[in-house]
């Protein structure tokens, strides 16, 4: 991905867009700052994004600062009328995500489930579920998520949304069967220390399992991008990020 400052969003001097602003493009700034700009109102088709997560990292990666109202006024200006909002919490954001969603016009869909085991994470009945994460899909104007393979379903084995496909085989009648739409539950380790730019660097294969969901061709922006790891998979992409993590 190309790596930007926030002064390379100024565009052409006539007030338009360039052409080319989209292009895997991350860009380093304050989102609230550097999608104000009246060029990007109702400029995308979806958010995709990793929230700061409550009562995490002490204030780290900014959460203090971090508010559902300023987030989903926001998600309510940058993106279309039809659009999709998909973004990874903890389970104590994972309430507000929904609720405040609805307050600002976004229905819920779906959840996905991320199994993050084996990690050393300390238990806590405080703090329980600590080896998961969600990915909530939310959506504006009954936006059309792709959730399906095409094949018919056996009731007794079927799944409802999620993350992998299952295989499709045939039944004793020669019928072609899919044992579940999606799996729900998508098992994916931290990303080694070693290798990881950001302390909650997601695997990229949520990048490529949401860009199947969504579609192709999406115009997708990521308000808090770290690595920039979640548009690996969408060609026509803003990240921003207010540290430099790439």
């Amino acid at each position: 991905m190309t790596k930007y400052k926030q002064l390379d969003l100024i565009g052409n001097k006539d007030g338009s867009i360039n052409a080319d602003i989209l292009i895997n493009k991350l860009v380093l700034g304050d989102c609230f700052i550097v999608l104000s700009d009246p060029r990007f109102e109702h400029y995308f088709d979806g958010v995709f994004t990793d929230i700061p997560f409550k009562n995490t990292i002490k204030g780290k990666l900014g959460e203090k600062e971090f508010t559902f109202e300023k987030f989903f006024e926001l998600a309510n200006f940058t993106t279309k009328k039809v659009s999709f909002l998909i973004s990874f919490c903890n389970y104590l954001n994972s309430i507000d995500l929904v609720n405040y969603g609805r307050q600002y016009g976004w229905e819920f869909h779906t959840i996905l489930i991320r199994d993050k085991s084996p990690n050393r994470s300390w238990i806590s009945w405080n703090r329980p579920l600590r080896h998961t994460e969600y990915i909530i899909f939310l959506r504006q104007g009954n936006y059309k998520f792709s959730f399906k393979d095409g094949t018919v379903k056996k009731r007794p084995n079927r799944s409802s949304f999620g993350g992998e496909l299952r295989k499709v085989e045939r039944d004793t009648s020669g019928s072609r069967v899919s044992y579940g739409m999606f799996q729900e539950i998508i098992k994916a380790p931290a990303v080694p220390k070693k290798i990881r730019k950001h302390p909650a660097q997601k695997p990229e294969i949520f990048s490529e399992i949401v860009s199947k969901v969504v579609g192709e061709n999406k115009k997708v922006v990521d308000f808090f991008c770290g690595s920039g790891v979640l548009l690996k998979h969408f060609p026509n992409s803003l990240g921003i990020d207010i540290k430099q993590y790439w």
